[in-house]
């Protein structure tokens, strides 16, 4: 795609062929969103998200019109069998209780806040004020940069353990799974369907370790939230991940199978060609006071 800069006089001809490709961008471009040029596929920029201001990029599909998708990556589910997933579930879902009663108090008396609820309230404030996918690039990056990545044992003496927010804000540190708990939950408060988020347990392939990431259902697509990068890729565009269990507020739930991803059904041939994306900046770091 060209942006045409035309100087002195333009012939009828060229006026037909600008018009044309005007009608175009109009028919495939947002209403909101201002065109670039981009090296290798045009993008769109929406217009409340303002100029590129940090080098971190975070990313996501132009999203075609498409059957709603049940579960991440398209997968079968079957019973967890895993006592050990179980128990911890069950022992966060209460704890998260917990936190959601801290948070409603420090709406009612600020000043008898903890610092933990006033640090992930400000995150959730701030997602507040923005809409739509920007709102969840909003939690993801806040989170992100705001608690240092220290495992289990080095923190508790314990192999594994799994923080809700306000523990993990305590002391702004914490592993895979702690982060992508407090996604879940500021997403929840922000009034996020339970029915359309989903942690994911998933064999990483590059390390080979196991790790944990959010996912949420946006616009029909699951779009991943990892700890580990900005970027917010749609679940079929993961190469990295080979996902094991889902966990959702009515337990987990073991992957017994993965559907075909969209460019191999016949209802989303446009999803095999290349997708335009957003690009959107992360936005300053959050202040060291809160």
């Amino acid at each position: 795609m060209a942006i045409w800069c035309v100087k002195g006089r333009v012939v009828a001809q060229w006026a037909g062929h600008i018009l044309v490709l005007a009608g175009l961008l109009m028919s495939t471009a947002p209403s909101s969103a201002n065109i670039f040029e981009h090296a290798h596929s045009p993008f769109a920029v929406p217009a409340d998200i303002g100029p590129l201001a940090d080098p971190y990029i975070s990313s996501t599909p132009w999203v075609t019109k498409q059957p709603p998708v049940q579960e991440p990556f398209r997968a079968e589910l079957g019973p967890s069998e895993n006592v050990s997933l179980d128990t911890k579930w069950s022992g966060v879902k209460r704890a998260l209780h917990n936190d959601q009663s801290v948070l409603q108090r420090c709406r009612v008396d600020a000043s008898a806040c903890p610092a933990a609820a006033r640090a992930f309230l400000a995150i959730i404030d701030r997602a507040e004020s923005r809409d739509g996918w920007s709102r969840i690039a909003e939690v993801n990056r806040s989170i992100n940069f705001s608690i240092r990545a220290v495992s289990d044992k080095e923190q508790y003496g314990v192999r594994d353990l799994w923080a809700t927010p306000l523990l993990m804000f305590t002391s702004r540190a914490g592993d895979c799974e702690d982060l992508a708990i407090a996604k879940y939950a500021a997403l929840r408060e922000l009034g996020y369907a339970d029915n359309d988020l989903r942690l994911v347990i998933a064999n990483e392939r590059v390390s080979g370790e196991v790790h944990a990431v959010l996912t949420v259902r946006h616009d029909g697509r699951w779009l991943i939230l990892d700890n580990k990068t900005l970027e917010i890729k749609d679940d079929t565009a993961s190469l990295t991940l080979d996902p094991l269990f889902t966990i959702d507020s009515t337990g987990v739930h073991k992957i017994t199978a993965l559907s075909p991803k969209p460019e191999d059904t016949p209802w989303s041939a446009a999803a095999a060609r290349p997708l335009p994306v957003y690009i959107v900046a992360a936005w300053p770091m959050m202040s060291s006071a809160l």
